[in-house]
């Protein structure tokens, strides 16, 4: 599931991203927690942004679960914000794992957005969803 947020622009680039995922919770070695999978949530935004200019994205990471779980790895996919503003004019840092996240807690952590130094003009005040994906194992 993706949410977005529209933002408006005065004459400057202005984007705000919103992103929201659950997460599978796995044993090492992928194989799934007796029961089934347990999910983690992930939600993060940002706005406003300009070429060249890297803009802190907090991504918050909550954890329902009794156990502590580990993090080992969190990807963001951009989508096309409209055909004339691909997802190609943003760029998103590689969010750094692993990390902890206590049972029933929440933690934040920050990667790096920006758009290209060339963006498109048609990306101005555009909205590009944000799609998590991750996998998280208990320590």
């Amino acid at each position: 599931m993706k949410r977005a947020v529209r933002a408006f622009s005065l004459g400057i680039p202005l984007v705000v991203l919103a992103g929201f995922a659950m997460l599978a919770l796995a044993r090492p070695g992928n194989s799934p927690p007796e029961g089934g999978s347990k999910t983690f949530e992930v939600t993060g935004s940002v706005g406003p942004l300009y070429p060249m200019v890297d803009t802190a994205l907090p991504i918050k990471v909550e954890n329902p679960n009794r156990s502590e779980i580990l993090v080992i790895e969190l990807t963001i996919d951009v989508a096309d914000a409209s055909s004339v503003c691909g997802a190609d004019n943003l760029v998103v840092a590689p969010v750094l794992v692993p990390f902890a996240v206590a049972g029933r807690g929440e933690t934040t952590v920050n990667t790096q957005v920006r758009l290209v130094d060339d963006v498109a003009d048609g990306c101005q005040g555009a909205t590009f969803g944000l799609t998590y994906k991750g996998t998280a194992i208990r320590p």
